[in-house]
């Protein structure tokens, strides 16, 4: 199965999301920020990096910026979750990356649905 690397400060929305991914066989590793989310990183590669947008310790913007820098083949691979879409529309972190966005709160079948495009659009990590 793919490998889905889940980062939100909210525990209920990693279970979910978890729970979500791993019934079709994907391999879900879970963070619970940024900084845990880059010392997963640091030990492997993931298919798919699903990264909420407000974090306490270090935003979506700034965690996909050190993952950009650090490793630049895993950027084809970051999904923006975010319960803020108006402010998404305008933002120009979206705007300039192109990075993909899912808005909260999302149907199961729209998760399943751009992970299936990461994976076809970046290939297996």
């Amino acid at each position: 199965g793919i490998s889905v690397l889940v980062v939100d400060d909210e525990q209920p929305l990693l279970s979910l999301v978890h729970k979500a991914l791993s019934s079709e066989g994907a391999e879900v590793v879970t963070a619970d920020s940024a900084g845990a989310a880059l010392r997963h990183l640091e030990r492997r590669t993931f298919d798919v990096i699903l990264s909420d947008l407000r974090m306490p310790d270090m935003d979506g913007e700034r965690f996909y910026r050190a993952v950009a820098t650090r490793w630049p083949r895993q950027v084809c691979r970051f999904v923006i979750v975010t319960g803020d879409t108006v402010g998404i529309e305008r933002s120009e972190f979206i705007r300039s990356t192109g990075v993909r966005t899912l808005a909260k709160p999302f149907a199961i079948r729209d998760l399943h649905q751009i992970v299936a495009h990461v994976v076809r659009d970046c290939g297996r990590a």
